[in-house]
Protein backbone atom coordinates (compact mmCIF):
# COMPACT_ATOMS: atom_id res chain seq x y z
CA UNK A 1 0.00 0.00 0.00
CA UNK A 2 1.34 3.38 -0.98
CA UNK A 3 1.45 6.12 1.68
CA UNK A 4 -0.97 8.39 -0.16
CA UNK A 5 -3.55 5.61 -0.24
CA UNK A 6 -3.33 5.22 3.53
CA UNK A 7 -3.73 8.99 3.93
CA UNK A 8 -6.67 9.07 1.53
CA UNK A 9 -8.49 6.33 3.45
CA UNK A 10 -7.61 7.46 6.98
CA UNK A 11 -8.53 11.12 6.54
CA UNK A 12 -12.32 10.67 6.06
CA UNK A 13 -12.37 7.95 8.72
CA UNK A 14 -10.67 10.27 11.20
CA UNK A 15 -13.04 13.10 10.27
CA UNK A 16 -16.12 10.89 10.71
CA UNK A 17 -14.82 9.62 14.04
CA UNK A 18 -14.22 13.17 15.25
CA UNK A 19 -17.77 14.16 14.28
CA UNK A 20 -19.31 11.16 16.07
CA UNK A 21 -17.28 11.90 19.20
CA UNK A 22 -17.32 15.71 19.33
CA UNK A 23 -20.73 16.56 17.84
CA UNK A 24 -22.84 14.74 20.48
CA UNK A 25 -20.76 16.34 23.24
CA UNK A 26 -21.45 19.76 21.75
CA UNK A 27 -25.16 18.96 21.59
CA UNK A 28 -25.25 17.94 25.25
CA UNK A 29 -25.96 14.22 24.89
CA UNK A 30 -25.45 11.42 22.39
CA UNK A 31 -29.14 10.82 21.65
CA UNK A 32 -29.82 14.53 21.15
CA UNK A 33 -26.72 15.00 19.01
CA UNK A 34 -27.38 12.16 16.58
CA UNK A 35 -30.24 12.26 14.02
CA UNK A 36 -31.26 8.79 15.23
CA UNK A 37 -32.35 10.34 18.51
CA UNK A 38 -34.98 12.44 16.71
CA UNK A 39 -37.00 9.44 15.54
Amino acid sequence: MRPWIAVAYSAPVAAATAVFIIYPIGQGSFSDGMPLGEN
